[in-house]
Protein backbone atom coordinates (compact mmCIF):
# COMPACT_ATOMS: atom_id res chain seq x y z
CA UNK A 1 0.00 0.00 0.00
CA UNK A 2 1.08 3.54 -0.60
CA UNK A 3 3.60 2.90 -3.35
CA UNK A 4 6.67 2.82 -1.10
CA UNK A 5 9.19 0.16 -2.05
CA UNK A 6 9.56 -2.81 0.26
CA UNK A 7 13.18 -1.88 0.89
CA UNK A 8 12.34 1.69 1.94
CA UNK A 9 9.39 0.56 4.05
CA UNK A 10 11.67 -1.97 5.74
CA UNK A 11 14.21 0.78 6.50
CA UNK A 12 11.53 3.05 7.99
CA UNK A 13 9.93 0.34 10.12
CA UNK A 14 13.32 -1.04 11.13
CA UNK A 15 14.51 2.38 12.28
CA UNK A 16 11.30 2.96 14.25
CA UNK A 17 11.53 -0.47 15.93
CA UNK A 18 15.23 0.03 16.74
CA UNK A 19 14.37 3.40 18.28
CA UNK A 20 11.66 1.80 20.43
CA UNK A 21 14.04 -0.97 21.48
CA UNK A 22 16.81 1.49 22.38
CA UNK A 23 14.35 3.44 24.53
CA UNK A 24 12.97 0.32 26.22
CA UNK A 25 9.53 0.90 24.74
CA UNK A 26 7.07 -1.68 23.43
CA UNK A 27 4.49 -2.24 20.73
CA UNK A 28 1.98 0.16 22.29
CA UNK A 29 4.38 3.01 21.62
CA UNK A 30 4.71 2.06 17.95
CA UNK A 31 2.42 4.79 16.67
CA UNK A 32 1.61 6.40 13.35
CA UNK A 33 3.27 9.59 14.56
CA UNK A 34 6.52 7.82 15.48
CA UNK A 35 6.55 5.91 12.20
CA UNK A 36 5.79 9.06 10.22
CA UNK A 37 8.65 10.87 11.98
CA UNK A 38 11.08 8.14 10.94
CA UNK A 39 9.68 8.15 7.41
CA UNK A 40 10.37 11.89 7.14
CA UNK A 41 13.92 11.40 8.47
CA UNK A 42 14.70 8.61 6.02
CA UNK A 43 12.80 9.63 2.89
CA UNK A 44 12.19 13.33 3.42
CA UNK A 45 8.45 12.74 2.98
CA UNK A 46 5.48 11.73 5.10
CA UNK A 47 4.13 8.20 5.14
CA UNK A 48 2.20 7.42 1.95
CA UNK A 49 -0.51 5.66 3.99
CA UNK A 50 -3.13 6.90 6.43
CA UNK A 51 -3.11 6.64 10.19
CA UNK A 52 -6.01 4.16 9.93
CA UNK A 53 -3.98 1.94 7.58
CA UNK A 54 -1.04 1.91 10.00
CA UNK A 55 -3.33 1.12 12.94
CA UNK A 56 -4.94 -1.69 10.96
CA UNK A 57 -1.50 -3.08 10.08
CA UNK A 58 -0.60 -3.07 13.78
CA UNK A 59 -3.81 -4.88 14.79
CA UNK A 60 -2.83 -8.50 15.50
CA UNK A 61 -6.34 -9.80 14.86
CA UNK A 62 -6.44 -8.19 11.41
CA UNK A 63 -3.00 -9.62 10.66
CA UNK A 64 -4.11 -13.12 11.58
CA UNK A 65 -7.33 -12.86 9.56
CA UNK A 66 -5.44 -11.65 6.46
CA UNK A 67 -3.39 -14.85 6.23
CA UNK A 68 -5.95 -16.66 4.06
CA UNK A 69 -3.45 -18.52 1.90
CA UNK A 70 -3.04 -22.28 2.16
CA UNK A 71 -1.70 -23.02 5.63
CA UNK A 72 -2.34 -19.45 6.81
CA UNK A 73 -3.66 -18.27 10.15
CA UNK A 74 -7.06 -16.96 9.03
CA UNK A 75 -9.85 -18.61 11.05
CA UNK A 76 -11.47 -20.07 7.92
CA UNK A 77 -8.16 -21.61 6.85
CA UNK A 78 -7.50 -23.00 10.34
CA UNK A 79 -10.98 -24.58 10.40
CA UNK A 80 -10.32 -26.11 6.96
CA UNK A 81 -7.00 -27.56 8.13
CA UNK A 82 -8.61 -28.96 11.28
CA UNK A 83 -11.33 -30.63 9.19
CA UNK A 84 -8.69 -32.08 6.86
CA UNK A 85 -6.69 -33.47 9.77
CA UNK A 86 -9.80 -34.94 11.41
CA UNK A 87 -10.69 -36.69 8.15
CA UNK A 88 -7.12 -37.96 7.88
CA UNK A 89 -7.21 -39.18 11.50
CA UNK A 90 -10.50 -41.00 10.82
CA UNK A 91 -8.96 -42.78 7.80
CA UNK A 92 -5.87 -43.73 9.79
CA UNK A 93 -8.01 -44.96 12.68
CA UNK A 94 -10.07 -47.11 10.30
CA UNK A 95 -6.89 -48.58 8.76
CA UNK A 96 -5.43 -49.24 12.22
CA UNK A 97 -8.59 -50.98 13.41
CA UNK A 98 -8.53 -53.16 10.28
CA UNK A 99 -4.91 -54.16 11.01
CA UNK A 100 -5.72 -54.92 14.65
CA UNK A 101 -8.60 -57.15 13.54
CA UNK A 102 -6.31 -58.95 11.06
CA UNK A 103 -3.65 -59.47 13.74
CA UNK A 104 -6.21 -60.78 16.20
CA UNK A 105 -7.59 -63.19 13.59
CA UNK A 106 -4.07 -64.33 12.70
CA UNK A 107 -3.24 -64.82 16.39
CA UNK A 108 -6.41 -66.86 16.91
CA UNK A 109 -5.67 -68.97 13.84
CA UNK A 110 -2.08 -69.53 15.02
CA UNK A 111 -3.31 -70.73 18.42
CA UNK A 112 -5.88 -73.04 16.86
CA UNK A 113 -3.41 -74.58 14.44
CA UNK A 114 -0.71 -74.97 17.09
CA UNK A 115 -3.22 -76.75 19.36
CA UNK A 116 -3.98 -79.19 16.54
CA UNK A 117 -0.29 -79.95 16.12
CA UNK A 118 0.27 -80.44 19.84
CA UNK A 119 -2.70 -82.23 21.38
Amino acid sequence: DGGMSFRTAHQVVGAAVADLYDKGLGQKEFTYERLNSWCKQITGASLPVSKAQVEQALDNKVGVERRKSLGGTAPTEVRRMIADQRARADKLNTALNKLVDQWQQADLQLKQESEQLMP
